[in-house]
C-alpha cells in the first residue's frame, strides 16, 4: 500500500447555481478543477491512504479515469469532495446516480452529504451526514464496474438532527437506514449544509477493512434547475517507457 497521497480540501469556490440551465452540463473532475479536492479523514490522522485521479480501472463508465481511494488501515478514512450545490434541497433531486470499481466486498465507494436537517430554522451549525452505501441492500461485485441509483437504496444519518431549532435522535441511524421516500417524509426540508459546511462527498474507510481499493465516477445530479454529470478524469500525462524492437 502506498503511503499518503491527499490533496488537502482546504478551500472549494462556491457555484452559483442561478447559472446552470436544465440542460444537461457535463463538467470535468480532474487534477486542474478547483471546486473538488481530496481529504483524508483518518482519525488521528494522518492515515495511510491513497487518494488520486488515476485511467481506468478497465473501462471507466464515462472518459477514461476515475478517482482512485485506497486505506491501509481499519482507521483510515479518505474522500473527494465539493461545495458546489450547497442549499440545494434533496427532495428536489430528479436523479442521484454514480459508479464505483471495487477490489473487495461488500465494500463500494459510499456517497454523503454534509446536510442541515431543517433549512426552515435558523440553526445552521453542523448537524452530520447522510450516507448512501451500496452494500445496503445492493450487490457489490470486485473488478467490475458497476452504476448505484441513489435514490432507489438505503441510507443512513450520523449526528444530530436538528429541525425548528430543536435536536433530536436521528430517526435513521446506521444500524436501521432508511429509504430515501421515508426520509424525506421525515425530513421535509432536509438540505445540502449551505456556506463553509457545504459538502457533497465519495468517501471510503471509517471502519471499512484495511485494504480497501476502489474508484468512483461519473456523479450524476439532477434537479428540475440544473442536470450535470461529474466526469472523473486524470490530466496527468502517460509516462512512456523506452522498450526495445529485437
Amino acid at each position: 500500500m502506498r503511503r499518503q497521497r491527499t490533496t488537502i480540501l482546504v478551500a472549494l469556490f462556491g457555484l452559483c447555481l442561478a447559472g446552470l440551465s436544465a440542460a444537461q452540463t457535463i463538467v470535468t473532475v480532474d487534477e486542474a478543477n478547483p471546486d473538488w479536492g481530496f481529504l483524508d479523514e483518518t482519525v488521528p490522522g494522518p492515515g495511510t491512504v491513497t487518494a488520486e485521479f488515476v485511467l481506468g480501472p478497465a473501462t471507466p463508465p464515462r472518459g477514461t479515469g476515475s478517482a482512485h481511494l485506497a486505506l491501509g488501515a481499519p482507521t483510515d478514512g479518505v474522500l473527494l469532495g465539493t461545495q458546489l450545490h450547497g442549499g440545494t434541497r434533496l427532495a428536489d433531486f430528479v436523479t442521484l446516480s454514480y459508479s464505483t470499481y471495487q477490489n473487495m466486498t461488500p465494500q463500494a465507494i459510499a456517497l454523503q452529504f454534509n446536510v442541515d436537517y431543517d433549512d426552515t430554522d435558523s440553526t445552521t451549525s453542523w448537524q452530520g451526514r447522510l450516507v448512501f452505501e451500496p452494500s445496503n441492500g445492493g450487490t457489490v461485485m470486485v473488478g467490475a464496474w458497476q452504476s448505484w441509483d441513489a435514490l432507489s437504496g438505503s441510507w443512513w444519518s450520523s449526528g444530530t438532527p436538528v429541525v425548528g431549532n430543536t435536536p433530536g435522535a436521528a430517526a435513521c441511524p446506521i444500524s436501521s437506514p432508511c429509504t430515501w421516500v421515508t426520509l424525506l417524509s421525515t425530513y421535509p426540508n432536509l438540505a445540502i449544509q449551505s456556506g463553509a459546511l457545504a459538502g457533497i462527498l465519495l468517501k471510503a474507510g471509517s471502519g471499512w477493512p484495511a485494504g480497501f481499493d476502489g474508484n468512483a465516477d461519473e456523479l450524476h445530479i439532477q434537479t428540475a434547475g440544473f442536470d450535470v454529470i461529474y466526469d472523473l478524469e486524470t490530466n496527468v500525462p502517460v509516462e512512456l517507457q523506452e522498450f526495445t524492437v529485437e
